[in-house]
Formats: structure tokens, sequence, C-alpha cells
């Protein structure tokens, strides 16, 4: 008989493994796919629409094959769960790590506070489902659980109890990761922390620039000043006598909104200051006091790129408020902005902005709108959008309405929606047809962007859905496989026609050439075999981010297989060489290379989605930019994007994106558009004055007047060769804003002055000049629509 020696050391760690078992054994779970256990059961929905709780068919779930997700900056109904166990339990709860802030709150029923559970944060490339012990020693007898999601993205699998008797001696609950703290309110909680400053981010701070000679006080104790709307106005600005205003000009088309600016300087505590606009008046008629927005420019912490721990406080959006505190020594900017009724006819109207102090006298300020005598274009040919993920903070019944006709009014086209067809597909005798029954997201989504009136085709980044399905029902990449994805499409396009959709662009896979970042062969397989299949269905493609020159064989074998039915290529515009081309090449390659195989070219993200006000860049991106290089695309990522609190730009891995901030009365949260969303606006309006004037030109010469057509092209001719490409060659990569004075302090802390703007020759001032220009020639052809 052979003995063995046990150490202590070992003996130790048989007893630990014995109390695992036991505890494993012992444990009663409630995972994400137990639905039945979550209440009310209208709060969960299986695909990932807004408001509610998004059951997940995850491969990387702890346990079982669901998750629970809460989507950033979304407020999802409270959960009710009844365990239905008596007796003493440690309470665990199983949440998955990623690179955001993350977090739920678990409340029981017998206690007044609730359990804040947080866990670590992950990086990029690494997520890791961590099971966190959130109670001890709870008599669950009778007891329910409320789960709260905080307005934090939220992965949740499963709820784990175990009996205290089965569970290892001396469990306790990690003060880092659980806190004990009433219920939150999810919106006066992103009220409260929206300016919370993150561990580890640093601040690049504004430098007001010195005028040579300083706006004084006349005796009001503030001054009034005006510049280009383009330039931003921080609250510490310096105001320059040249910039003092009586009155303020601007011009507009029949149907236009139009951005008119001031701001106001205190020289001494101003307490609330009210901003209030008269009618409009002139020899035509009126244009009511009702068609005039008034609005305060707000500050908000932004990223200064789209990753990285370098934050600066900068003019950000508009909140609808005609009244804010202006205390002395801070410079309050006010944004208006005029809606000229189609029917107004043409020629000068006049009226007041008051600006009334609460602790000082109230000033008047002239306010002269010139009306063309002429209605803009709409935009011909091009797709102009937003990615959108369909986010919503409030997911009353009108959301999806409201988002629609926010992008429309601002001149977008397209939108390029991301999500699954979430619809039913029938099988019956080998022949698959989607059913649409009023409930899924792709048809809810369709229906109302044709209601919007969007004139382009929507764009649709797939996620998966159909190839997954198409996967149950036969072997990927069988005949039968492809015949059935084929009759999917066939039968998404067929219910398109039928319904008066304006159509689709497919884009089956989300940018194929970052392989890198997806180490999977078959992803980049994936891509080419869709193309194919959406083609022979009849679809239109799009692929976004592809390598030209790339030497890698499985990508330049998909390339060169999935060309034939690419109808459309969204490159990113570069001045050099670009990080997804590894052979080096640029714009200007990939513009060529485009033209030769004879597909359209569309641009993305031309600022590198850096979620900086870039005013400049926003409305050359969407108009000049457009019109001078021809392309028949321009999209941003993406229309709202929150990875924590849609109010707080800082508390994901990488910046958020708000073109709108979301608004609710009861949380004293205004909301409203960001600055850039209004410059893109102003931007498509470029666009339109452009199209306006070839259109112009092109009924002059057909009419025989050449000389004036000629005059017009040359102005055409001018603008387009007045932008500096090649100072914009030399100073940046992408289009974007350029600080025209940075300085870095012996602490190491940077600071930045002066002017923001596009090193491409044009001051700030100069957009508009160059559209008056151009609004003069399409009066004298005798222009319009």
């Amino acid at each position: 008989m052979r003995r063995y020696a046990v150490i202590p050391g070992m003996l130790l760690a048989m007893v630990m493994t014995a109390a695992t078992f036991a505890q494993q054994e012992a444990a009663i779970y409630i995972t994400a796919g137990d639905t039945s256990y979550f209440k009310p059961a209208s709060a969960l929905s299986t695909t990932a629409a807004p408001g509610r709780w998004f059951q997940r068919r995850a491969a990387f779930a702890a346990r079982g094959d669901y998750l629970l997700l809460a989507p950033a900056g979304g407020t999802c109904p409270d959960l009710t769960i009844t365990p239905g166990l008596r007796g003493h339990y440690n309470l665990y709860v199983n949440l998955r790590e990623i690179d955001h802030l993350s977090g739920l709150q678990l409340k029981l029923s017998g206690e007044e506070l609730a359990h804040t559970i947080t866990p670590a944060m992950g990086t990029e490339t690494v997520h890791t489902n961590r099971e966190i012990l959130w109670a001890t020693d709870v008599d669950l007898t009778d007891q329910t659980i409320l789960m709260r999601g905080i307005g934090r993205i939220v992965y949740f699998n499963y709820l784990k109890f175990v009996p205290v008797a089965a569970d290892q001696p001396g469990v306790a609950v990690d003060p880092e990761r659980v806190r004990r703290e009433p219920l939150f309110d999810v919106w006066e909680e992103w009220s409260r922390t929206r300016d919370a400053v993150p561990e580890g981010m640093v601040e690049l701070e504004h430098v007001p620039e010195q005028p040579g000679t300083p706006a004084g006080d006349d005796g009001r104790g503030y001054v009034i000043t005006a510049r280009p709307y383009l330039d931003l106005v921080f609250p510490d600005a310096i105001p320059a006598a040249a910039d003092v205003v009586s009155e303020l000009r601007v011009a507009a088309a029949r149907g236009e909104y139009e951005p008119v600016t001031f701001s106001v300087h205190a020289f001494r505590d101003l307490g609330p200051v009210r901003v209030s606009v008269s009618d409009l008046t002139g020899g035509a008629g009126a244009i009511g006091n009702g068609a005039i927005d008034v609005a305060a420019v707000a500050c908000r912490n932004l990223r200064t790129s789209f990753r990285g721990s370098v934050y600066m406080r900068a003019p950000t959006l508009l909140e609808a408020v005609s009244e804010v505190e202006v205390p002395a020594g801070r410079t309050q900017q006010f944004w208006l902005t005029i809606h000229v009724p189609p029917d107004t006819p043409a020629g000068e109207y006049a009226g007041t902005i008051t600006v009334a102090p609460q602790d000082a006298a109230p000033s008047p300020l002239a306010l002269i709108l010139r009306v063309h005598p002429f209605e803009l274009r709409e935009v011909q040919g091009v797709s102009l959008g937003m990615y959108d993920q369909l986010w919503s903070a409030t997911a009353d019944g009108a959301w999806l309405r409201d988002r629609f006709a926010d992008m429309r009014g601002h001149g977008m086209t397209t939108l390029g929606y991301c999500g699954g067809l979430n619809g039913t597909i029938d099988l019956a005798d080998g022949v698959a047809r989607v059913r649409f029954d009023g409930t899924s997201r792709f048809e809810q989504v369709m229906e109302a962007y044709r209601e919007a009136g969007f004139p382009r085709p929507l764009l649709w980044l797939m996620d998966g859905d159909i190839w997954a399905w198409c996967g149950e029902q036969a072997e990927v990449g069988s005949a039968q496989f492809e015949d059935l994805y084929r009759q999917v499409i066939r039968s998404v396009l067929q219910q398109s026609d039928r319904r008066n959709w304006p159509g689709i662009v497919f884009q089956p896979v989300d940018e194929p050439g970052s392989y890198g970042h997806r180490p999977n062969a078959a992803y980049i397989e994936r891509w080419a075999v869709e193309s194919r299949l959406i083609k022979d269905a009849g679809g239109a493609v799009e692929v976004d981010h592809i390598p030209f020159s790339t030497d890698d064989p499985r990508l330049k074998h998909a390339l060169e297989r999935a060309l034939p039915f690419i109808d459309i290529f969204t490159q990113r515009f570069s001045t050099r060489p670009i990080w997804f081309e590894p052979d080096g090449w640029w714009w200007g390659n990939m513009k060529q290379q485009v033209a030769e195989w004879g597909k359209e070219l569309w641009s993305y993200n031309i600022n590198d989605a850096a979620f900086f006000p870039e005013l400049p860049t926003m409305r050359l991106a969407y108009g000049v930019f457009v019109w001078r290089e021809q392309v028949t695309g321009q999209l941003l990522w993406q229309y709202q994007q929150a990875a924590g609190n849609p109010l707080n730009c800082l508390d994901g891995s990488y910046t958020d994106m708000m073109y709108r901030y979301p608004e609710t009365p009861h949380a004293d949260i205004p909301g409203g558009p960001s600055l850039m969303w209004e410059c893109i606006r102003e931007g498509v309006d470029d666009l339109r004055y452009l199209q306006t004037l070839e259109h112009a030109i092109e009924r002059a010469e057909a009419d025989g007047r050449h000389e004036r057509a000629q005059q017009a092209r040359a102005v055409l001719t001018g603008l387009a060769s007045s932008l500096d490409m090649e100072q914009l060659r030399a100073r940046n990569r992408y289009i974007e804003c350029r600080w025209e004075e940075t300085a870095t302090d012996s602490s190491g802390a940077g600071t930045v002055g002066g002017s923001f703007n596009i090193p491409n020759g044009w001051d700030l001032a100069d957009y508009d000049r160059r559209r008056n220009r151009v609004a003069y020639q399409i009066v004298r052809l005798g222009g319009g629509p």
C-alpha cells in the first residue's frame, strides 16, 4: 500500500477546492436568458430598441447564451426579479468589463439603500466577464430585487445566489466595486456629473487673445460685440473695440435657416441677462419673431482627439434659453437662428434685439435681414448624412420622427443606419421571404425615413443577422445558403418598392480593411461573398475603408473578387498616406483609382472623427469640399453616441459624439444642437448655393446669355482655386482646424489661443463673403430652382 504525504499548503488548497465545488453545486443562477424572471416583460426586447433592455445572444456570455444589454446613455425601465428563495445567501452578479464606465444598481426590497455596482474598465481589445460579490448573508425569504441601469452601458449576464454555509468563509464585498447609496434618478445624476473629470485627464487651457485696443465700459457695465459665428467665443474672451456693434446684418434665401450671433461682455455682475427679438418688418411685409430662435452658447468638457487624456472646456452647444447669468469678467455668446418663410418677398427687413440684464440698463441691437429673390435648390445627386445607431435617451413614441426631422432640417439627404433586419424570415418550400408586421426595427426606420422626406437611398450598415439566419438553414458557402441569402435581399427590395421607400444601399460589413483589429480571415471572406450575393439580388453595395494598395493575399484576393459588385467606395480624406493604406496611398491616389474603376466615391470622417467644435471644418466638409472634390457622399460617425452620461464627453475610453444633446425638463437639462451640427447645415446651404448657381448658369447658356454665364463661371472657378490645398497638405493630415498659438508651460500643461481655423487660405469671414458672391451671381442670372 503506497502512502502519500500531504503538506499543509496542499491540504489548504484541497480544502479550498472542495469549498469551491460545494459552492458551485449549491449556487442558484438567474441568467439573462431566463426571461420569465424579469418583470415587466415589456421592458425587454430581442432587438436593440431604445428605452428597453436588449436580450442579446452572445457567444462571449459567461453562462448561458444571452446578455441583458442596457445601451450607453440610455434610460431603461427598472426590472424586478423574484428569486423565490428562502434562507440566507451571498449574492453575486456577473457583469462584463468593457472600455467604458459601466454599472447598475441592485436594491433588495427589504432594504432602504441600493447597491451601486461598478466593474473595472477593460481596454479596447480586452473585455472580461467579472463576477462581483455585492451582498452577504442576506435573508432572501419573500425578497425581490430591483435592477436599475444608471445611465451607463451595462452587459449583465447573471445573478448568482450561494447559501452562506456553502460559500467560502470570510468572503467580503469589495468597496471599490460596490457602494451603498439611494437609487439614482438617472437624469439628475447625469446633470450632477456632466462636468466631472475622470482621474488622469489633463486640461488644455485657453489663453484669451489680447486685443490691441480693448473695448471699454461706456457706463452700462457691459458691451455688445460680434465676430463671425465660425469663431469660437470662450467665456474668458476679452472684447476688442473693433468688434463692438450696434447692428447685425445677415442675408438669406427664401426658406433658408441662417444664424446670427453676438456676445455680451460684463464689466460688472449683470445678474441674469435676457435676450428677446421683435418681428422683422420691411416694405414687402413682415417676418414674425416666432421664426427666430434664441439660444445661449454653453461650454462642455471635450476631448481634443478621438482618444486620449487631453480635454478642453470649450463652446459646444446651443441651449434653448433666452436668459443666462453673466458675472463680471465673463463673455456670453448668444446665437439666433432665423428661418425665413418660403413665401417671404425679397427685400430688407429690420427689427430689434433687446439685451436686458437684471442689474443694468437694457440695450437695443438692430437686426437687419436681406432676403434674396430666390429659393435654394434641394441638394442634387449627393448623399449627405450621419451614421446613427438610433440611440435615444428618451424612447417616447415620437423619438424617431423627431430625430429624422432634425436631420432633414439640417440638410441631410440620407442616413447611415446601423442595425439588423430584426424582422421575421419565413421559409416555406425552400423559399425565404421577409415578413414585416410593424414591430421590426428596420421596418420602423424605413417608414419614418420615408415620412421624413429623405430624397436619397438609406445606407444600411448591416449587423449580420441575415447571414446568421441563412447559416442556420444551410451550410455557409453552399449553393443553398447563397440562394437563401439572395432571396432574403430580394424580398427586402421588393417590399421597399411596394412601400415606396426611397431605396437602400447595402453596407454588409464595416471596414473590412481593418482586419488587423479583427484577426479573423472569415470576416474578409464574408465581405466579398455578401457583396456578390447582394449585387446578384439587385442591391447596391457600398464598402468603407478598403485598402486599394494592399499586398496582403487574403484582402487583395477578396477585393479582386468583390470589385465587380461594389458601387460605392467610402474613403477617408487625407493629404498624405493614411493608416489603412499599407503602401502609402492618400486621397489623390484613391480618388483617381475609384474614377478608373467607374465607381462612386464618398467621403467619411473628414477630421478623423474628433468631436471638438471645428466649426469651419464642418461647414467646409458638407459644402465646398463636396462640390470641389466632386464626391457623391459625405458621412460622419455619428449623430449621437454616448459612452455613459450623454452630457459628459470624458467618461469613456474615447470621445462621445453628440451632434444634438438630449433634453429633459425635470432635471433642468435644456439640451440642444451642437455648434458643429449648426455649421453642418451651413455647409449644406453652401452646396445648395453652388448647385443653384450652376443650374442658373446652364439656363443662361441655354437662353444665349453667354457673357453673364461666363462671368458666373469665373466666380466658381475663383472660389475653387482660392482654397490653398498646398498649405493644407503642409500642415494637416486631415481637414481639421489648427490653433494659431500653442504653448507648453514649465509644468507640462498645454495652452492654446488665437484663431482656430483650417490652414487652407480662408479666414473665418471668407465663407460668408464667398457665399454672398455666389448669391449675387444667382440674382444676376435670375436664378432659382
